[in-house]
């Protein structure tokens, strides 16, 4: 101090632990209110990218017109549950459905594509697990079924078109719908899906 004088100033108490009690309670609830602004930022902006990712992905890897898997669905999957597998049995069938131009030209198209999208639900249905369809082109579906029996999988293909020809079977005028399908047998070798198509 000056001239060793000091200068002591005297507060009360109530005074001082009133003050310092609001001022941790504005620290204590503004700290909160910042981790909860933050934390809900967080979370909107990771349930956006994922959602964002899952609407490009149904972009990328489904058909409109099916609501399956297209071409490139339908690689992925095989490339996830087919490759990683080689001890398991596979074949790749091709369901090319006859004469689905003239259906197009006599129904509509939008006709036609709706009995494309009954055709990829009647398919999914017979299905078992780690089976899977998809369209690659406007009448032609691909299908991995976990078999390598030919007996059964034709008795397989031959229901699943029973299945598809039931849309119109209680009509006047039915009439059925034409496949020709072809298989592959996989084995430990042809796991390539470009080889095999």
């Amino acid at each position: 101090g000056i001239n060793d004088w000091g200068i002591l100033t005297f507060v009360p108490d109530e005074l001082v632990s009133v003050n310092a009690y609001e001022h941790s309670s504005r620290t204590f609830y503004t700290s909160l209110v910042a981790i909860l602004i933050f934390g809900f930022i967080t979370i909107s902006t990771a349930y956006t990218f994922k959602k964002n990712k899952q609407d490009m992905e149904l972009i990328a890897f489904s058909d409109p017109v099916t609501n399956g898997l297209n071409k490139d669905g339908f690689t992925l999957r095989f490339k996830e549950i087919v490759e990683p597998n080689p001890s398991c049995l596979y074949s790749i069938v091709l369901m090319n459905m006859q004469h689905f131009k003239l259906i197009n030209e006599q129904f509509g198209k939008e006709n036609g594509d709706k009995l494309l999208h009954y055709i990829n639900q009647c398919i999914e249905k017979c299905l078992h697990p780690n089976e899977f369809v998809g369209r690659f082109t406007a009448d032609q579906f691909f299908l991995c079924l976990k078999d390598r029996d030919q007996s059964i999988i034709e008795s397989r293909l031959r229901y699943m078109i029973a299945e598809i020809n039931t849309f119109n079977a209680n009509t006047d005028n039915p009439y059925l719908l034409e496949f020709n399908c072809g298989v592959r047998f996989m084995d430990e070798s042809t796991r390539d899906l470009i080889q095999l198509q």
